[in-house]
């Protein structure tokens, strides 16, 4: 975390902080836990009557209203942690994330020259980390023996996965589709296959 961000967090939980107690000031007027708030509680009212306090409250406010839909905004945002895989060995510990392993297993993919528009979906599976599911979509634009191909792709992704993370724990699905481009250009589906 950079020193500006800790800074801005700090003042804003000091500002959430003073404007808890105010609040609690100005509502409480009774004595709990055995202390009189009643002096507290005027001398804020006083002080929020004149127009400084006022402007001084109206700020504070405004900048809490502003801080905390920015964190709100930003927390959805922010991707959901991921899954981890740790893998050690007695000179220490590596930690993958499946976005790690998602990014190396369409890089692997995009060995095959064949396949154009690569989507990979991988996720670490297991309370001990002990399965790796690749779910990988792609089309090709060439007339070619789809099952042939598919099989040849799992099997070599596969492999990559299972290479990368040094354990035989991936579970591949490949799902392609046969494209070949009318004479306008445009798309059409003509063939598809899915290997388990």
């Amino acid at each position: 975390m950079s020193r500006f961000v800790k800074t801005i967090r700090i003042i804003f939980s000091l500002l959430i902080i003073i404007m808890a107690i105010f609040t609690f000031l100005a509502l409480e007027g009774g004595a709990p836990w055995g202390f009189d708030m009643k002096p507290a509680q005027e001398k804020l009212l006083e002080f929020s009557i004149h127009e400084y306090g006022f402007y001084v409250i109206s700020i504070t406010s405004a900048i809490l209203i502003i801080g905390a839909i920015i964190l709100f905004v930003a927390t959805l945002a922010r991707k959901t942690s991921r899954a981890t895989l740790t893998i050690a060995d007695q000179d220490g510990k590596v930690v993958l994330t499946d976005d790690a392993i998602e990014a190396y297993a369409k890089r692997s993919l995009m060995n095959f020259k064949e396949l154009k528009n690569i989507d990979v979906v991988c996720k670490i599976l297991g309370s001990n980390n002990e399965r790796i599911t690749a779910k990988a979509s792609a089309e090709v634009y060439e007339e070619m023996d789809l099952s042939e191909f598919s099989a040849r792709v799992k099997d070599k992704l596969r492999e990559d996965i299972n290479n990368f993370v040094g354990r035989e724990i991936a579970d591949v699905h490949i799902t392609i589709d046969n494209k070949k481009k009318d004479s306008n250009s445009i798309d059409a589906k003509t063939n598809s296959i899915s290997i388990e």
